[in-house]
C-alpha cells in the first residue's frame, strides 16, 4: 500500500526530522508532501489526493482547535494525526476528543512507529466512516420498513372500512325490515330454538309486555314450561309454513302463521305472525290474511337477497324441490327459469368441487345427524363464488326423514377479506417474530433459519433458502429450510450430505440477483429462465424469489418454493414486506458480533499487554498467553521460534498442540532451510489455508501435524530486524478471518516488545553488576590509599590535614568520573526500552480512547458486563487511570535518567525558573499518590501558603520530592504509620521543607553512608542506592542544604533548605 502523506509543519527542522525518520522504513511505500502553513495545506488538499494529514497544532497562521477544524472542513473524510511537543500532550488528547485519529509527540517515535501510527489512523478513520454509513443505512432500512408497514396498515384500514360499510348496509337494511315489521297491524316475533323470543314488534310488546329475555310460552300463555305439543315448533320438524289459531292470555283470538327463518348469522329461527281475528268476519279474515302473508313473503325474500343467501326445501315423500327466488338468483337463474332439482344445483357447482358436494349429500342421506354444513364453490355467469351450504333433515315420530331444508349463502367477499386479512396478519406476525427472535438468538445461522421459517409461514411454502452474493458473484447460503435439507441428496467433497452453496447464480436466480427484481414462476420447467438443478437437488415446481437489497447493492436473495396452488403478486408483496426486517436483523447481528469480537480482542490484548509488561520468563509467558489466544481463535497449535544470530539457526522457544517427539523434529533448524513456514518470508507474514488440498512444499511440514489453516507472523526487534516468529494453526477449519489475522499480528507485536524488554533488562542487570563490582574494587583501592595517607599524616599534623583534604578531593573527583561513565551507560540502556514503553503505552491508550465510546454505547444499550473479572462500569475508569499513571511513571523514569545525564556533565544545569515549592509538592504527591494511599493511613500536611519563590530547575526539585516521599513510604511497615510533610518560610531568606516518617529509621552505621553512591537498604527489592545521592547533588546545585536525622524504630526526618527569591 502506497501512503500519500501531507505534512503540515512550520518548523523546517522538525519537518526534516520526521521525513528522515520515515526514510528508515525500507519495506513500506509512501510519499510526503510538506507545506509550512494552513493556507498551502488547504490548497494541496483541493489539488491532490492524500491518505492522511500529519498536522502541527501551532502554525503561524493557525493554532489550537481551529487548526484541525479547518482541515476537517476542507477534507471531511481525511484522517488526521496531530503533532505536539513534549510539554503539550494535553493538546493532543484534546484533539482526539474533537475527532482526530491520533497524536504523536515530536521526537519521541522512530520511523516504523510513526508509519504504523499513520496506518492505524487511516484504518481507524475508515472504520469510523464505515460504521457511520452502516448506521445510516440501517436507519434508512428501518424507515423504509416503517413506511411499508404504514402502507399495509392503511390498506388494511381501507379494507376494514369497506367491510364495515358492507356490514353497516346489511345492518341498515335489517333495521328497515324490522321497522316495517314495527308498523304492521299484527304481532310479529322471532323464536329461537330454546323458545326465547329474540325479536318482537310494537303490537306484540303493547299487548304482551316488553322483551325481558323470556320464552314464548311465558309471554303468550303465562306458562312455566313449553306447550306439549308446541304448535310453533312444527315448522322445525316439517320445514313448511304452518297455520293455526289460538286464544292468547290477553283474551284475543289470533290466526297464527309460522315460517322457517334463517338469520343473517345463519341461525335457524321461527318467524311467527299473529293476526287478531277477534270480531272479524270470515271474509275480512281472509283478506287480511292474504295481505299479511304477501307482506311477509316480500320482506322475507328481500332479507335473503340482502344476506346473499337462498333457501330450498325437499319433500322426501314426493322428491319435489322448492327453491326461493333468492336461491334462483344466487345460482345465476331467474326465478323458476329451470326446474328445481339436485342435479340442476349440482351443475352450478365448480367442477373441482362436485365430487365433494355429491359425496357430502350422499353421506348425509345415510347418516343419523339432522344438520350438515359444507363450504364449496359454485360458478355463476363464469365467475367462481365461495358458498356456505347448510341443510337440515326433519323426521317423523318414527325417525324417518319427511323433509329436508337448507340455505346456500354467498361468502366469497367474506372469505376473500378473511384471506387478505389473514395474509396481512401473517406478514405482521412474521415481522414481529423476526424482531422478537433477533433479541434472543445469538448465532447468525440460527437467526437465518428463523427468518426463513417465517418466510415459509407467510407464503405457505415447503422449501426455501436465504443467501448472499460475494463481490466475485459467488452465492453462499445463510440458511436452508429443514425440509429442503432433509430431501437433499447432494454431497460435498468428503461425501457428507450437504445442500448446494458457493455457486454462480444463473437462471431465474441470476435475474433476481443481477437485476434486483422479484420474480416468481408457477411452471418452473417451462420458464424462459429455467433452472438446471444438479443431481440430488429436491425437485422444484413453483418458486418465488425476492432480492435482499442493502443500500444500492443487492446483498443476496430470499427464495421460497413449492407452494400448493402456486404464487401470486400478493405473495410477492408479502415476501417483499419481510425483506427490510430480515436485512435489518442480519446486519445488526453482524454489527453486534463484530463489536463483541472487537471488545473480546481488546480485552485479550489488554490482558496480555499487562502480563507481558510484568513477565520475567519469555518462554512461560508466551506459552501462557498463547494458550488463551488459541482458545479465543479456536486454534489447536502454536509455535514460537527465536532467531539465534550466532549459530544462524531458528530454535523452538515455546509450542503447544503437537507431541514432544514431533517438536524435536523442528526444535533447531538452520535459517537457510527453515522455510517461510517457520521463519517468515523476508519478514512478511506466511499464510496457508485449505492445507489438506494444498500441494505447497512450504506447508508440507505443518500439513503432517494435521493442521488445516496456518498463519506465521514475524517478531520484529530494533530497526525492523526479525528476532523470531509466532504462529497459530487450527485443525477445525480451513480459513482465518481478517479480524483473526489482525489479532494474531497484534499479539505478535506485543510478544516482540516483551522479548525486547526482557533482553534489555537482562543487559541492564549485567551492566549494573559490572558497575557495582568496579566501584567496589575502586573503593577498596582508595581505602588502602587512605590508610597509607593516615599513617603519613601522623608524622606531620599540619601536612596531614592538608593531605587529608587533598585526598578526599581526589577521591570525590574519582567517584565523580566513574559515576559519569556509569551514568552515561545507564542512561543509554534505560532510555531505549523506556522510550519503547512510552510509545507502546501511547498506542494502547489511543486504542482505548477509540474503543471506549463504542463500549460505552454498548453498555448503555445492553447494561453492565464483565471486563477482566470486574463490571465494565468499574473497570473503564481504572483502565484510563492505569494508562495515565503508567505513562507518567515512564516519563518519570526518563526524567531521572536525564537528571543523571545532567549531573554527569561538567556544566551545571540552568536554574533560571521561579519555582513554587507548594506546587512542586502537589505534583509529586499526584505522581505517587496511589502508592501512598495504599501504604499509609494518610499524610499530615502543614504548609505555608505564602511561601516565597525559589529560583532553580522545577523538574529536578520535583524529582527530589518524589524520591524523598517514596523513601518515606517504603520505610513504613504498617497502615497505622504516617508521614508528616511541612513547608515553612524561615524569614531568614530560606524556604524550608520537612518530611518525617514513622518507619524503621536508620542505624548509626547506615546514617554514615546514607549519602554514599550505591549504598542502599533495599537491595533485595531492586534498589540501586543512587536516589539520595542524586537528591543531595541536586540540592547542592541549587545552593541549598539537605540534612537527615533518624532513630531506629521511630522514623527518619529529612530537612531541605533552599534560598528564597527576595
Amino acid at each position: 500500500m502506497n501512503i500519500h502523506i501531507l505534512l503540515v509543519e512550520d518548523n523546517a527542522s522538525d519537518a526534516e526530522l520526521l521525513q528522515l525518520s520515515l526514510a528508515d522504513v525500507k519495506e513500506s511505500f509512501y510519499d510526503v508532501t510538506w507545506v509550512d502553513c494552513m493556507g498551502d495545506a488547504i490548497v494541496k488538499l483541493r489539488e491532490l489526493a492524500f491518505d492522511v494529514v500529519l498536522l502541527d497544532l501551532t502554525l503561524h497562521d493557525s493554532s489550537g482547535v481551529g487548526t484541525y477544524a479547518r482541515i476537517r472542513e476542507a477534507a471531511p473524510q481525511m484522517p488526521i494525526v496531530v503533532l505536539t511537543g513534549l510539554s503539550d500532550e494535553v493538546a493532543g488528547i484534546e484533539a482526539i476528543r474533537h475527532g482526530v485519529q491520533d497524536y504523536i509527540v515530536k521526537g519521541s517515535v522512530d520511523g516504523p512507529t510513526l508509519l504504523r501510527a499513520l496506518r492505524y489512523a487511516i484504518e481507524r478513520k475508515t472504520m469510523e466512516d464505515k460504521l457511520k454509513d452502516a448506521y445510516a443505512e440501517l436507519e434508512e432500512i428501518v424507515q423504509n420498513r416503517t413506511a411499508k408497514l404504514l402502507d399495509i396498515n392503511r390498506a388494511l384500514d381501507t379494507e376494514i372500512i369497506v367491510r364495515n360499510k358492507a356490514e353497516s348496509e346489511i345492518k341498515a337494511e335489517r333495521e328497515r325490515f324490522y321497522q316495517v315489521l314495527e308498523l304492521l297491524p299484527v304481532y310479529v316475533i322471532l323464536i329461537a330454538s330454546d323458545y326465547r323470543i329474540v325479536f318482537a314488534n310494537r303490537l306484540f310488546r303493547e299487548r304482551f309486555g316488553e322483551l325481558k329475555n323470556k320464552h314464548c310460552y311465558e309471554y303468550l300463555f303465562d306458562r312455566t314450561k313449553p306447550c306439549e305439543p308446541c304448535e310453533s315448533f312444527r315448522v322445525q320438524t316439517t320445514g313448511k309454513p304452518y297455520h293455526w289459531s289460538r286464544t292468547k292470555r290477553d283474551g284475543r283470538h289470533y290466526d297464527i302463521y309460522d315460517y322457517p327463518f334463517t338469520d343473517l348469522n345463519g341461525e335457524s329461527l321461527i318467524l311467527e305472525i299473529g293476526i287478531d281475528i277477534s270480531g272479524m268476519n270470515i271474509q275480512e279474515d281472509r283478506t287480511f290474511e292474504a295481505k299479511a302473508v304477501s307482506v311477509d313473503a316480500e320482506h322475507f325474500t328481500r332479507v335473503q337477497e340482502i344476506a346473499r343467501l337462498g333457501s330450498w326445501e325437499l319433500d322426501a315423500a314426493t322428491g319435489t324441490y322448492y327453491w326461493s327466488d333468492a336461491f334462483y338468483r344466487l345460482l345465476g337463474f331467474q326465478p323458476r327459469e329451470c326446474k328445481a332439482s339436485f342435479d340442476a344445483f349440482l351443475e352450478t357447482v365448480h367442477p373441482d368441487d362436485r365430487a365433494k358436494v355429491r359425496a357430502a349429500y350422499d353421506s348425509s342421506n345415510n347418516g343419523c345427524r339432522d344438520e350438515y354444513e359444507l363450504e364449496h364453490r359454485i360458478v355463476r355467469n363464469g365467475t367462481a363464488l365461495i358458498v356456505r351450504n347448510k341443510w337440515r333433515y326433519l323426521r317423523d315420530a318414527e325417525g324417518r326423514v319427511v323433509r329436508s331444508m337448507g340455505f346456500v349463502q354467498d361468502i366469497t367477499e367474506h372469505k376473500n377479506m378473511e384471506e387478505k386479512v389473514s395474509r396481512q396478519n401473517r406478514v405482521q406476525q412474521g415481522i414481529n417474530r423476526i424482531f422478537e427472535d433477533a433479541m434472543r438468538i445469538e448465532e447468525e445461522d440460527e437467526l437465518g433459519r428463523t427468518c426463513l421459517k417465517t418466510a415459509q409461514f407467510v407464503t405457505g411454502s415447503k422449501y426455501g433458502f436465504i443467501g448472499e452474493i460475494d463481490p466475485d458473484g459467488v452465492f453462499r447460503d445463510i440458511a436452508v429450510s429443514e425440509t429442503g435439507w432433509d430431501l437433499c441428496m447432494m454431497t460435498d467433497k468428503t461425501g457428507h450430505r450437504k445442500p448446494p452453496s458457493n455457486f454462480s447464480a444463473h437462471g431465474i436466480f441470476g435475474r433476481i440477483l443481477t437485476e434486483g427484481i422479484s420474480l416468481y414462476s408457477n411452471n418452473l420447467t417451462a420458464h424462459m429462465y429455467n433452472l438446471s438443478m444438479p443431481e440430488g437437488h429436491p425437485l422444484l415446481h413453483t418458486i418465488l424469489g425476492v432480492p435482499l437489497i442493502y443500500g444500492e447493492r443487492v446483498f443476496g436473495m430470499l427464495a421460497v418454493a413449492n407452494r400448493d396452488g402456486g404464487y401470486s403478486d400478493e405473495d410477492k408483496e408479502n415476501l417483499e414486506a419481510l425483506v427490510p426486517a430480515i436485512m435489518q436483523v442480519i446486519l445488526r447481528k453482524r454489527i453486534e458480533r463484530a463489536l463483541t469480537q472487537s471488545v473480546s480482542h481488546f480485552e485479550l490484548l489488554s490482558k496480555t499487554a499487562g502480563e507481558l509488561l510484568l513477565a520475567q520468563d519469555s518462554q512461560k509467558t508466551v506459552e501462557s498467553f498463547c494458550r488463551e489466544v488459541m482458545q479465543k481463535l479456536d486454534c489447536q497449535v502454536f509455535f514460537n521460534f527465536l532467531v539465534d544470530d550466532d549459530a544462524n539457526t531458528l530454535h523452538l522457544n515455546a509450542y503447544a498442540g503437537i507431541r514432544d517427539d514431533e517438536a524435536q523434529r523442528i526444535a533447531h533448524m538452520p535459517l537457510d532451510t527453515a522455510g517461510a513456514v517457520f521463519a517468515g518470508r523476508d519478514g512478511n507474514r506466511f499464510l496457508a489455508e485449505h492445507i489438506p488440498e494444498s500441494s505447497d512444499q512450504d506447508a508440507a511440514v505443518i500439513k503432517s501435524f494435521g493442521i488445516t489453516a496456518y498463519a506465521c507472523h514475524p517478531l520484529f526487534g530494533v530497526g525492523g530486524k526479525v528476532i523470531g516468529t509466532l504462529s497459530f494453526g487450527t485443525k477445525n477449519r480451513e480459513v482465518f478471518t481478517e479480524d483473526e489475522l489482525a489479532l494474531m499480528k497484534a499479539i505478535a507485536d506485543q510478544a516482540a516488545a516483551a522479548m525486547l524488554r526482557l533482553k534489555n533488562e537482562e543487559y541492564l542487570r549485567r551492566a549494573k553488576d559490572e558497575l557495582e563490582a568496579r566501584v567496589s574494587e575502586r573503593t577498596a583501592e582508595l581505602q588502602i590509599a587512605n590508610e597509607k595517607l593516615v599513617n603519613e599524616l601522623n608524622e606531620r599534623k599540619i601536612a596531614e590535614e592538608k593531605a587529608s583534604l587533598l585526598e578526599r578531593g581526589l577521591q570525590h573527583a574519582e567517584k565523580m568520573r566513574s559515576l559519569g561513565i556509569m551514568v552515561a551507560g545507564i542512561a543509554h540502556e534505560i532510555n531505549n526500552p523506556n522510550q519503547f514503553i512510552i510509545t507502546s503505552l501511547s498506542c494502547l491508550r489511543d486504542a482505548w480512547a477509540s474503543i471506549e465510546p463504542i463500549l460505552n454505547e454498548y453498555h448503555e444499550q445492553n447494561g453492565d458486563f464483565l471486563v477482566a473479572g470486574l463490571p465494565y462500569s468499574v473497570k473503564a475508569a481504572k483502565i484510563k487511570e492505569l494508562f495515565e499513571k503508567t505513562v507518567q511513571s515512564s516519563w518519570k523514569i526518563k526524567s531521572i535518567v536525564e537528571s543523571l545525564k545532567e549531573y554527569s556533565r561538567k556544566e551545571p544545569p540552568l536554574h533560571t525558573e521561579l519555582v513554587n515549592i507548594n506546587l512542586v509538592i502537589d505534583t509529586a504527591l499526584m505522581l505517587i499518590g496511589g502508592t501512598l494511599k495504599k501504604a499509609a493511613t494518610g499524610i499530615i500536611m502543614e504548609r505555608d501558603e505564602h511561601l516565597p519563590m525559589v529560583r532553580g530547575n522545577r523538574q529536578q526539585i520535583e524529582q527530589v520530592m518524589v524520591n524523598i516521599l517514596s523513601n518515606a513510604y517504603q520505610a513504613l511497615s504498617s497502615p497505622e504509620q504516617r508521614i508528616f510533610l511541612a513547608t515553612k518560610n524561615d524569614h531568614a531568606g530560606n524556604v524550608q521543607i520537612i518530611v518525617r516518617d514513622e518507619g524503621r529509621g536508620f542505624t548509626d552505621d547506615e546514617m554514615k553512608n546514607v549519602m554514599t553512591p550505591f549504598f542502599t537498604t533495599k537491595r533485595e527489592s531492586g534498589g540501586m542506592g543512587l536516589g539520595l545521592f542524586i537528591c543531595f547533588a541536586i540540592i547542592k546545585d541549587h545552593r541549598g542544604t539537605i540534612a537527615f536525622s533518624s532513630e531506629l524504630g521511630k522514623g527518619t526526618q529529612v530537612q531541605i533548605m533552599l534560598p528564597a527569591v527576595t
